[in-house]
């Protein structure tokens, strides 16, 4: 979000002031930013297409530098894209969940209603008849905004703020109406469309606060930007107290369950933690428990590779509780054969421990 934000500020500065030093700062944060996450991207196109749109009959003063910059930028980000490159199959498999969801013209709508409003107010549905409403209201003050900018703003202006919004819902929604999939849904994929609004309504409403002919216009307007301060106080002060607040209102995510899981499995004396599940999710665990744990983990390994990679009784010898975190029945099947030993559930689904021998 910062790198979105200088970025767009150095190249305002760098067209106005054609300063060496603005081009090259610009530059960096392009690298930097693709750096920090893919998506950035999206940013980088948006600002193109801005240069192409507004500058292109001056393209030596204006063009040229802009090319130069953001082209040293990806230049800059090149190792990192060549591994990109070379893992696209890798990064199509780990992101299956997202591509596989079904989606549709309403979901779509209602989950951009849904992440605009929670960018303002979000009690993780503490209140979620409250939260509905708020969503609604500030989706139609968000359009209004949007409304105003383009009626009312000079072409470059609406133009530079609004490409960010076009470009990454173009991106994200053609995908998900063609061949089905929830990338529109995911909120931290639509950072510079939310950022972008954000200014559009702060804009909006510093307008008409300062345009106001009448002392109850201007006070009604006062009351509307401070009600969006106190509804995001509110909420940053609700999530930072809540340590199992789950951003992708799903309620079941691993790190939710983690916390939960942790103190059993500190409680034990010398416990182990064998698992065949992602990385990810034990990565988040290891977080959680005391450094009296241990962790074998067999994810990637085939079933024919656990007998050599195991020796339940050995462990058995050596940990006083050993715990199955996060594994499938195939895995349960297989101590049963081999061991003759069948899990007992600790914490729901997740987390089993093998009796004693």
């Amino acid at each position: 979000t910062i790198l979105i934000l200088g970025s767009s500020t150095l190249l305002l500065k760098a067209i106005r002031t054609q300063r060496l030093s603005y081009w090259m700062i610009y530059a960096a944060t392009v690298a930097i930013g693709l750096y920090s996450h893919l998506f950035f991207a999206f940013s980088l196109i948006a600002q193109s297409i801005y240069m192409l749109l507004f500058y292109w009959r001056q393209w030596k003063t204006y063009l040229i530098p802009f090319v130069m910059s953001a082209g040293a930028g990806v230049l800059a980000f090149g190792p990192w894209a060549l591994v990109v490159l070379l893992k696209l199959d890798k990064i199509d498999e780990n992101t299956q969940w997202v591509q596989g969801r079904r989606s549709s013209i309403v979901s779509i709508i209602r989950t951009a209603i849904d992440s605009l409003g929670n960018t303002f107010f979000d009690l993780d549905n503490s209140l979620p008849r409250w939260e509905n409403y708020s969503d609604f209201l500030f989706f139609i003050l968000t359009a209004l905004a949007v409304y105003c900018l383009i009626r009312w703003s000079p072409k470059r202006v609406s133009a530079f703020v609004l490409l960010p919004v076009i470009v990454t819902t173009t991106i994200l929604v053609i995908p998900d109406v063609i061949s089905g999939g929830g990338r529109f849904a995911q909120s931290r994929y639509l950072v510079p469309t939310l950022l972008s609004l954000e200014l559009v309504l702060a804009y909006f409403i510093s307008n008409a606060m300062r345009n106001s002919k009448y002392n109850w216009e201007r006070l009604a307007w006062s009351g509307v930007f401070s009600l969006s301060l106190l509804f995001g106080t509110v909420s940053g002060m609700r999530i930072a107290k809540s340590p199992n607040w789950d951003y992708l209102d799903q309620g079941n995510t691993a790190s939710v369950k983690n916390l939960e899981l942790a103190p059993i499995i500190n409680a034990a004396k010398k416990p182990l933690i064998i698992s065949t599940a992602t990385h990810s999710f034990l990565l988040a665990l290891s977080y959680e428990v005391d450094d009296h744990v241990d962790f074998q983990l067999l994810q990637g390994a085939s079933p024919e590779e656990w007998s050599a990679l195991l020796d339940i009784s050995k462990a058995q010898q050596d940990y006083s509780d050993i715990f199955i975190y996060g594994s499938d029945q195939e895995f349960f099947e297989f101590l049963l054969t081999t061991y003759g030993l069948e899990p007992e559930a600790a914490f729901e689904h997740t987390l089993y421990k093998l009796p004693e021998s």
